[in-house]
C-alpha cells in the first residue's frame, strides 16, 4: 500500500519591515498543491493551498494552530506568518514496503524557491516562484559589452551581481551557471534592466532559453543537458499500466499528416572596405535568413534575401530560429533541418497524467509502451512537467513530450 507522504518547509526571510522574522516552520499536510516547470518557460510557477483549521510546527519543533494561536498569516498590524519572499520547500512522495516487507520513504523536492504572493484568505494561498524570482528583484548596473563579448562572461556578471544582492544574501543561497551555448556578442548594451529583464531580452533577441536547475541557472540556444537525463518506464495499459486512463491527452501522428517549416537567422559583421580614424578596418552587419520547410519527407529551402518576405504560414507548424554560431546560409539551412527533423516522425504528441513516481523532470526521458498499440511505442524527450497534489486527487503528475529520440 502507498502513503502519500508531504513535508513543506517555510524560512521566514527578514524585511525592512520584519527585521527580526527569522522562523522555520513546517508542515506535513496542505489542502493542495501545484507546480508547472519547463525549459520553456523561464520562471517555474505553483501555488500551495492550506486550509485555516491547520497544524504548523515552528522552529523548535511544537505543534501550533492557526485559528488558536490567533495566527496573523499575512500581515496586517503584527509580524505575519508569511511574506513575499520567504523560502519555500515542498517534499512529496509515498511511503510503502517493498517486496522484502522493508519500508521506503520515495520523495522528490518539487517546490524549490519563493512565496510571490500571499492571499491571507480562506483557504490560505501562497503563489510560488522558483530561483528566477530573485533575478527578478536584481538590478543590474548599467554597462555596455564590448563586441566580442562570450555569453560565459554575461553570465558570470549576471550572476555575481545577484550572489551579491541584498536580495539573495538574506536567503544563505548562492547561485552558479551553465552556458548552454559557446558565442559572442555584437555590443550589447545593459541600461536600467534587472537580471530577469536581460536573460528575457536574450530570449526575445537571441532566443536564448534561460531557467533554474536547482540553483544553477542555465542559458542558451540548446534546452536540454543529454548526460543528465534519466529515462523512466511508462505502460498505457494492462495490470501493469502506470499511466491514468483520465487525463491522457495523448495523440497518433503519422509523417504523412506534419507540415513543418522554419525561419533562421543570424547577424554577422563583415569588413565593408577602408579603415577607421584610428586605423582598423570598417564593418558593417548584414542580416543572413534562409527558410526551410519539411513536408511528405522532402526538405526544401531556400536564402530569403534582403527586403524578401518570408512565405506565409498556412498549414502546419512554423518555428523561428536564431544560430549565433552559424556564418553562411548554408550553415543555416544544415542547423534549421536538423531542428525541424526532432519534431518530424510517426509517434505520440502530447501529455499523460501518471502518480507521483517514478518523479520526471522536463529534459528527462520517458519510454512509453502501448500494449493494445505497439506501433505506438517509442522514447520521447519531456518538454514540460506539471506537479499537483490534493486530499481528494492524491500525488499526480502531467508529463507532456517534446519530440521522439527514437525516430523510425
Amino acid at each position: 500500500m502507498y502513503n502519500a507522504f508531504i513535508n513543506i518547509a517555510i524560512v521566514q526571510v527578514p524585511s525592512k519591515a520584519y527585521a527580526d522574522r527569522n522562523k522555520t516552520i513546517s508542515f506535513d499536510f496542505c489542502e493542495s498543491y501545484s507546480w508547472k516547470t519547463s525549459c520553456k518557460n523561464m520562471t517555474d510557477k505553483g501555488m500551495v493551498v492550506f486550509p485555516k483549521n491547520l497544524y504548523y510546527k515552528d522552529e523548535t519543533g511544537q505543534s501550533k494552530p492557526f485559528n488558536g494561536d490567533r495566527v496573523n498569516v499575512g500581515g496586517f498590524n503584527s509580524v505575519p506568518l508569511f511574506l513575499r519572499g520567504d523560502k519555500i520547500e515542498l517534499k512529496a512522495g509515498y511511503v510503502y514496503r517493498n517486496a522484502s516487507g522493508a519500508e521506503i520513504t520515495e520523495t522528490a523536492t518539487i517546490i524549490n524557491g519563493f512565496i510571490s504572493k500571499v492571499h491571507a484568505t480562506v483557504p490560505i494561498q501562497l503563489e510560488v516562484e522558483d530561483n528566477m524570482w530573485i533575478l527578478k528583484q536584481v538590478p543590474l548596473a548599467n554597462r555596455t559589452f564590448e563586441s566580442g563579448t562570450s555569453l560565459e562572461s554575461i553570465l558570470t556578471w549576471v550572476v555575481d551581481s545577484a550572489n551579491k544582492s541584498s536580495a539573495l544574501a538574506k536567503t544563505n543561497t548562492q547561485f552558479s551557471y551553465k552556458s548552454l551555448t559557446t558565442t559572442t556578442f555584437d555590443q550589447l548594451i545593459v541600461n536600467n534592466e534587472t537580471a530577469a529583464q536581460l536573460l528575457n531580452r536574450l530570449h526575445r533577441q537571441y532566443g536564448f532559453f534561460s531557467y533554474f536547475r536547482g540553483t544553477e541557472l542555465r542559458c542558451g540556444s540548446l534546452r536540454y543537458v543529454t548526460d543528465e537525463a534519466v529515462t523512466e518506464k511508462f505502460i498505457m495499459n494492462g495490470e501493469k499500466g502506470n499511466v491514468c486512463a483520465e487525463g491522457q491527452e495523448l495523440e497518433y501522428q503519422r509523417k504523412d499528416d506534419i507540415v513543418l517549416s522554419a525561419v533562421a537567422h543570424n547577424v554577422i559583421t563583415e569588413t565593408s572596405g577602408g579603415t577607421t580614424k584610428d586605423g582598423n578596418s570598417k564593418t558593417a552587419k548584414r542580416r543572413i535568413e534562409v527558410f526551410v520547410s519539411l513536408y511528405n519527407g522532402e526538405l526544401t529551402s531556400k536564402t530569403i534575401s534582403a527586403g524578401e518576405r518570408v512565405p506565409n504560414n498556412d498549414e502546419g507548424e512554423r518555428r523561428e530560429f536564431f544560430f549565433p554560431e552559424c556564418k553562411t546560409e548554408a550553415e543555416l539551412i544544415d542547423r534549421a533541418q536538423k531542428e525541424l527533423e526532432q519534431y518530424y516522425f510517426d509517434g505520440l504528441r502530447g501529455s499523460f497524467r501518471t502518480w507521483a513516481i517514478p518523479y520526471i523532470k522536463h529534459g528527462d526521458n520517458v519510454d512509453l509502451k502501448n500494449p493494445l498499440y505497439p506501433e505506438q511505442d517509442g522514447l520521447y524527450k519531456v518538454g514540460a512537467v506539471e506537479y499537483y497534489g490534493s486530499t481528494t486527487d492524491g500525488l499526480r503528475q502531467i508529463i507532456e513530450l517534446d519530440f521522439k529520440i527514437d525516430k523510425a
